[in-house]
């Protein structure tokens, strides 16, 4: 790749190469640079040597000391009680759903605490 001509590079203005050229470093104010360098703490180092075993062990593992095992399919079949149970739900069910609302009777409802007039409210006001 060749370098670019000077044609080619953009143009500066004129106003900031005489900033440039003018510029005062006495003027800038000295700071001082720190490093912040904070070391991990113990238990960080012993955690990662945890975990880098842990990666060597799954790396280095030999498939060669699996054995073979043959899978154990283990069928729970419900029991008698389990049964009687389940068919008395659907029968609770099925009379829920086929709940005939013709039957009900009418009720009343009565308000057994009622809320107080004004006038009561206004006794209470004046005795206080």
């Amino acid at each position: 790749m060749s370098s670019p001509k000077k044609e080619n590079l953009p143009k500066v203005s004129p106003a900031i190469k005489v900033e440039l050229t003018n510029f005062d470093s006495t003027k800038m104010k000295h700071t001082e640079t720190r490093e912040a360098v904070s070391l991990p703490s113990k238990e960080d180092v012993e955690q990662e040597k945890a975990h880098n075993t842990l990666l060597q062990n799954v790396e280095g593992f030999q498939r060669s000391t699996l054995h073979h095992t043959q899978p154990q399919e283990k069928i729970h079949l419900p029991s008698a009680e389990e049964i009687e149970q389940e068919k008395g739900q659907q029968q609770l069910l099925e009379g829920i759903k086929g709940f005939d609302t013709t039957k009900m009777k009418h009720a009343e409802t009565e308000v057994k605490n009622p809320l107080p007039t004004k006038d009561v409210i206004d006794q209470e006001k004046a005795s206080n």
